[in-house]
């Protein structure tokens, strides 16, 4: 068996020396696979890889990671493809694993968690937690802890930055390049629509960095929301949980003009659910509700403009790219 690993390269050079050591390092184990290494230099500059043998695709100007992917797909000769992001990394028995999961399970698509590196700092480890806990997460806190069973899922187990796909499977399919955030849900369900199995694997689990300051990780929970509401708008694929924070935070606002004691009534209730939900660490009560909100507020933005009711003049994907390179620059 083949497998075809893509890497798309952003500028991360450091956390991307250490993915491709880790893969690597994983290969090494697992020897019964025969490799293809795709790394995608995506806008910066290309150069030598000497921890590990893989094929370079450049990309002059900077593309979003879908189109890059996407790009590298042309190149596949494996019969699965792994994705995996440039600031994730491997455990050394990866590969082993998945030799086993695949062995045992005849499914299409395996995924599985990505998890916050022991060394992280405080905040980091904090922002982990909150995306691997229901409360903060819902059903896509899968994505994020070991703390689950091995079972078939949707796209809601499943994440982009550890995911194997058979390549069959991906016939006259690709990423939907115009999304901002959140591809992998819409190819997923494309995928489903064409019965292909998925199994979430809690045992497949990678490292992956989480940002390091309270206003990285708000916009990357931004865009997780924008990237939903683009999803709802464009193929309405969606569950009453994806807008349940905007439809929560529509009512509040709402009840707070017409009946102000309702409103303090559910905000004293939102209050003490946090608490519940926040007595591990009482850090986790500050940010949930920043999850919340965020989440909410980049659902709502994205499924009212891509619905056409913004106006024509309001250009919301060029301004979601000069807040996304702002962002990213931070995390340099």
């Amino acid at each position: 068996m083949k497998i075809s690993v893509v890497v798309v390269n952003s500028g991360r050079d450091t956390f991307f020396k250490r993915a491709l050591q880790s893969l690597a390092d994983a290969q090494d184990v697992e020897k019964n696979f025969k490799y293809q290494n795709i790394v995608v230099f995506n806008g910066v500059k290309v150069y030598s890889l000497e921890d590990i043998n893989a094929e370079k695709i450049f990309i002059n100007s900077k593309v979003r990671a879908s189109k890059a992917r996407n790009e590298a797909l042309k190149y596949v000769n494996g019969e699965w493809v792994y994705f995996l992001d440039d600031d994730a990394f491997l455990p050394t028995d990866f590969f082993k694993k998945f030799s086993k999961t695949v062995l045992l399970n005849k499914v299409d698509v395996i995924g599985g968690p990505n998890i916050t590196p022991i060394y992280s700092s405080y905040f980091q480890k904090l922002s982990g937690q909150v995306l691997a806990s229901y409360w903060g997460a819902g059903p896509c806190s899968k994505r994020y802890s070991i703390k689950h069973i091995q079972e078939l899922c949707d796209e809601s187990s499943l994440i982009l930055c550890n995911l194997f796909i058979r390549i069959d499977c991906l016939k006259n399919l690709q990423f939907k390049e115009n999304l901002f955030c959140g591809e992998e849900n819409f190819l997923l369900n494309q995928l489903r629509s064409k019965q292909c199995r998925m199994l979430y694997a809690p045992t497949l689990f990678v490292f992956h960095e989480r940002r390091e300051n309270l206003l990285s990780f708000c916009f990357q929970i931004f865009k997780y929301g924008v990237g939903r509401g683009q999803n709802i708008a464009y193929i309405n694929n969606w569950r009453i949980y994806h807008l349940f924070p905007s439809l929560m935070l529509f009512l509040f606002i709402t009840t707070l003009f017409i009946y102000p004691p309702l409103a303090a009534f559910m905000f004293l209730l939102y209050l003490l659910l946090n608490l519940y939900f926040s007595l591990k660490n009482f850090g986790l009560f500050f940010l949930h509700p920043l999850v919340h909100f965020f989440y909410a507020l980049g659902v709502t933005t994205s499924v009212i403009f891509y619905s056409n009711l913004f106006p024509k003049s309001i250009n919301l994907q060029w301004c979601l790219s000069k807040l996304n390179k702002l962002n990213f620059s931070m995390r340099k």
